[in-house]
Order: structure tokens, then C-alpha cells, then sequence
């Protein structure tokens, strides 16, 4: 048997939109939204009658795509990464080198946990299928 929706009031329908797509002044949500309608049915007809004049008023206020926000992750992540490289010049090489912390890492076998540590370091795509030297340097505290 279907389970019949309640309806939602207007205004937290409208509260629910703005939070879903931004709070746009240039879109009047009162006129969009039809109280009569469920949450569900009203974000229907939204995408597929209103869809084209939120996506303007997206644009024009400076919200950002899916897509956008993605690929300006990444290049941040991989921008953070970068700027903890240093970088010596030699006369036949360069040398990429990282100070990172060596973390736990459990590592269960038959039934026996055991401890090691774990060293993660994102590089430069540039030096993917490049060969790595990596050199664990103990300081005393």
C-alpha cells in the first residue's frame, strides 16, 4: 500500500529550496512553490519548469557547478600538497623532498593485530612513473 505524503508548509518548502539551490533574491520562491503540492512534487516541477532561471541566477549571484566545485577542490588539495615540497636544484637531477608525519597503522594477520607505521605524500603529477627514494630521518625529541 502507498503511503500517502504529508504536505509540507509552504515556507519550510521554500526554506528546503533555498538551502537546495542557494538563496537567490532574483527568484520569487512564493510564486515557484505550490503549497498544495508535496516537497517532492514541488522540486519536480522546479527542475523541470525553473530550472533554466535558477541556474541564471546561480551564475549571475557567483555560485559555482558541481563540476566547478569539484576541480577547484582538487587543485586546492593539490596545491596544498605542492607547497610543502621543496625543491634543490643539482647538476643532473632535482630533489623533491617532504617533511610528513608517520602515522599508526594497524594491520590485523591470522587473527594478530600489529602496529607500523604509514608515510601517504600526494606529488606533482609530473613525476608520476618517475622512480622514488624515500629516506626516514629519526631526530630525537
Amino acid at each position: 500500500m502507498l503511503r500517502k505524503r504529508r504536505l509540507m508548509p509552504k515556507n519550510l518548502q521554500i526554506f528546503l529550496l533555498k538551502k537546495r539551490y542557494g538563496d537567490l533574491d532574483q527568484i520569487d520562491w512564493q510564486s515557484i512553490v505550490d503549497g498544495g503540492l508535496t516537497f517532492p512534487e514541488n522540486v519536480c516541477s522546479i527542475e523541470q519548469y525553473y530550472m533554466d532561471e535558477i541556474n541564471r541566477a546561480q551564475y549571475e549571484s557567483g555560485y559555482k557547478t558541481e563540476s566547478e566545485k569539484q576541480a577547484q577542490a582538487e587543485w586546492s588539495q593539490e596545491l596544498r600538497a605542492l607547497k610543502a615540497w621543496h625543491i634543490e636544484q643539482e647538476d643532473d637531477a632535482e630533489i623533491h623532498s617532504v617533511e610528513v608525519e608517520i602515522v599508526p597503522h594497524k594491520v590485523r594477520v591470522r587473527g594478530k593485530e600489529y602496529t607500523y607505521g604509514r608515510i601517504q605524500s600526494c606529488c606533482n603529477a609530473k613525476l608520476i612513473g618517475l622512480r622514488a627514494k624515500v629516506t626516514v630521518t629519526y631526530t630525537r625529541p
